[in-house]
């Protein structure tokens, strides 16, 4: 509302001339009607105008709020990027690692020897 009152106030006057009939007897004066239509018109279309610039000016955002807003999904995204890089850098790392231990043999169970085989044999053999 207030852009729309200064915009008013700065928009140059346009000067209305009405014609008008003054009374001898009692020095009013009397418009026709025609006169005031078109008064009313005029005035119409400049209030319409005002309003017009004034809503297209209220639906401009602020560029600086734009700007800063800007700059903070800037920051967001640079993040981003970061941890995507690090991620990627993880899972090299991992992937690096499998292909080291798919490329290991099995670790195989040693085989007992000779003497401790002997030993478990006996030993079952006594307790039967």
């Amino acid at each position: 509302m207030e852009l729309k009152r200064r915009i008013l106030a700065e928009a140059k006057p346009i000067a209305f001339k009405l014609s008008a009939e003054r009374s001898a007897d009692t020095g009013s004066y009397r418009i026709e009607q025609s006169e005031l239509q078109r008064y009313i018109e005029a005035t119409a279309v400049m209030r319409a105008t005002a309003e017009t610039v004034a809503m297209a000016q209220s639906a401009m955002p602020d560029t600086a709020a734009l700007e800063a807003q800007i700059s903070g999904l800037r920051q967001v995204a640079e993040l981003l990027r970061q941890q995507v890089d690090d991620l990627r850098e993880d899972r090299e790392r991992w992937r690096l690692q499998a292909e080291r231990l798919a490329v290991l043999p099995a670790p195989t169970k040693p085989e007992p020897e000779p003497n401790q085989v002997k030993r478990i044999w006996r030993w079952m053999r006594s307790t039967g």
